[in-house]
């Protein structure tokens, strides 16, 4: 079963964690029930994993009374309770979260509303829920708009969702510094200078080619006289 597109914005759990949920599901069966919606998991990713490893009977809960929005929210409330995430994560999470639209459910049975298409939750609404301020949100749509390599250096905590904003603020912001642009006139026109120079040298490498052997002596004489001339002014 697959999971909702919420509950697939939260990390799963790996390692000896992973390894501790399958143990205690095949000592003790499971205790939770895996909760769905409309055929997709609002939560319990990592019970139904847990139990598939372990060869256990998995139990299941229906909520698909709930509305769309209200389906996302439970969603928010079971990860926050039990996870430990840092803001800089939240507000990447608050800004997927704001992205989901009504009706981007395939699973569900009913038919699209006049709505779909809607945000399920406004962008201020997803931060409220994971508790961040809607200013951290719209730095973390920023960083992954303008500057995606940053995204995983801010999830790991080696820049600061501030800092990582800023940079991708300045990547996108036409260069204004006089000094650089001005320098970029003087690079390309230096540039168009010696490719023209070098297309005319080669043409004429290519007209002396096509002469023959009298006209070159003709041409290597002048110029030798051409040069005599000035060594002796």
């Amino acid at each position: 079963m697959e999971a909702h597109p919420a509950a697939a914005l939260f990390p799963m759990l790996s390692g000896d964690e992973l390894t501790a949920l399958v143990n205690d599901v095949k000592l003790n069966g499971l205790m939770h029930p895996i909760v769905t919606w409309r055929g997709l998991i609002l939560d319990g990713r990592n019970r139904a994993l847990a139990c598939d490893v372990g060869g256990v009977r998995p139990k299941y809960k229906d909520m698909s009374e709930l509305s769309e929005a209200d389906a996302v929210r439970f969603v928010i409330s079971c990860n926050l309770r039990r996870r430990h995430l840092e803001p800089r994560e939240l507000a990447f999470i608050a800004d997927e979260l704001a992205r989901l639209r009504l009706g981007d459910n395939q699973h569900s049975k009913e038919p699209a509303s006049a709505d779909a298409g809607s945000p399920v939750l406004s962008q201020a609404e997803a931060a409220e829920s994971v508790g961040v301020g809607r200013a951290s949100v719209q730095r973390a749509r920023e960083i992954r708009e303008k500057a995606p390599d940053l995204v995983p250096k801010v999830q790991a905590g080696e820049i600061s969702l501030s800092a990582a904003a800023k940079q991708a603020r300045a990547r996108a912001k036409p260069e204004t510094n006089p000094d650089l642009a001005a320098d970029r006139v003087v690079d390309a026109t230096i540039q168009r200078t010696a490719e023209g120079d070098t297309k005319r040298a080669r043409n004429a490498l290519a007209a002396l080619a096509a002469l023959d052997d009298t006209e070159r002596t003709f041409i290597r004489d002048d110029v030798l006289r051409m040069f005599g001339a000035r060594r002796t002014a």
